[in-house]
């Protein structure tokens, strides 16, 4: 088991949920439905 990849891979999704959050409170509902694909997006590759 990588455990400094596996702790990388977590703070990403970490910064990710963060920046949506701003971007929920800040932009359009369609900016945060953009954000979630991209997070999708990520997390498939």
């Amino acid at each position: 088991m990588n455990t400094m990849k596996f702790h990388v891979f977590v703070q990403k999704i970490v910064s990710f949920v963060f920046i949506c959050l701003i971007f929920r409170y800040n932009m359009t509902l369609i900016s945060y439905l953009g954000c979630v694909w991209k997070i999708i997006e990520f997390l498939i590759e």
